[in-house]
């Protein structure tokens, strides 16, 4: 259950190899939603990240140093799609997060700034714009690549991902237009395609 889940220490936070923990609780991360880093080439004061490495496993100390430094910009600052930045709304704070995970090919530890977001198609193009490699699906327990390097070493934005947020931002904005309908606009709805479904059964009968 989302409410059980435990309080991470330092240690704890930097012995997992890959985590999340909110900066307002120090809780792990939920299972659901999807992780997106904050792209760490632009100035917190802009919306980006800061984001430490370590050349060691297991690093606590830098764990812990990020949390203290990285804490009063995390949840005072949301960077917007226009390179701007805004004051998080409370569910926002909520859902800022420290994250690790260490490369076992060179040993190194990554700790970051991330937002854990509900909308797939959100996630996407903000992985996309901020020129992340993926984001983290955690209901899935997997990374799904948002751009890749070419022979070139360039990055270039993953097509499967851009037909995905796109296609999927689509049926999102879909869902939120049914969603704000009031409770009486539902029922008269669903009461008059009831009254077509009685009307086409009448005639066939």
């Amino acid at each position: 259950m989302s409410n059980n889940r435990p309080v991470l220490s330092h240690a704890q936070f930097a012995q997992s190899g890959g985590a999340s923990r909110e900066y307002l609780t120090g809780k792990k991360g939920k299972r659901g939603g999807y992780y997106v880093s904050r792209d760490p080439r632009v100035p917190p004061t802009a919306g980006g990240g800061v984001e430490e490495i370590s050349n060691k496993p297991f690093d606590v100390e830098a764990a812990a140093g990020h949390f203290v430094t990285t804490k009063d910009i995390a949840l005072n600052t949301f960077p917007t799609e226009h390179g701007t930045v805004r004051m998080p709304t409370q569910k926002e704070k909520e859902n800022v997060h420290q994250g690790i995970w260490t490369d076992t090919d060179s040993g190194k530890t990554y700790i970051d700034i991330s937002d854990r977001v509900s909308s797939l198609s959100e996630g996407l193009r903000r992985g996309m714009n901020q020129n992340q490699l993926g984001i983290y699906a955690a209901g899935a327990g997997k990374t799904l690549p948002t751009r890749f390097e070419d022979d070139k070493g360039f990055r270039r934005n993953n097509p499967s991902a851009e037909m995905v947020a796109e296609s999927y931002g689509k049926k999102e904005e879909q869902w939120k237009s049914r969603s704000k309908l009031s409770k009486k606009k539902r029922e008269a709805l669903l009461s008059e395609m009831d009254k077509d479904v009685a009307e086409i059964k009448a005639r066939r009968g």
